[in-house]
């Protein structure tokens, strides 16, 4: 499973497995919730933009901010280097998830990937 296929099963998207073209393989489409899993409004794996849009990435942070956890995301600079950290952070301490990340790559792959990191401990 892709990342954004999981975090799509996160955000209650639905899935099927689907023949785009007659003359392609079946594939996984995925369906937003509330929506009829028919042609018109399904997304494959591939056009699936969590790891590209903030306007998809921001309702996944909103969804773990409804969840009890604080968000923190800044640019910090450390002896000269400039740094992206994503904390996650439980309202109330009482063995839920803390996620700390810091990297130096672009600001929404590091969101991503705190996400991502987020959700794999969340789902266990």
């Amino acid at each position: 499973m892709t990342n954004n296929e999981v975090i799509a099963q996160f955000m209650g998207w639905g899935n099927t497995q689907f023949q785009v073209y007659e003359y392609k393989e079946k594939e996984t489409v995925w369906f937003r919730p509330n929506t009829e899993p028919f042609k018109e409004s399904y997304l494959t794996t591939n056009e699936l933009e969590f790891h590209t849009s903030w306007v998809w990435l921001m309702e996944v942070i909103e969804k773990i901010e409804s969840l009890g956890y604080d968000t923190g995301i800044c640019g910090i600079v450390i002896k000269g280097e400039k740094l992206t950290e994503v904390l996650f952070s439980p309202q109330i301490k009482n063995n839920k998830i803390e996620i700390h990340v810091r990297d130096s790559k672009p600001k929404i792959e590091v969101v991503y990937q705190a996400v991502v990191d987020f959700i794999k401990c969340y789902s266990v």
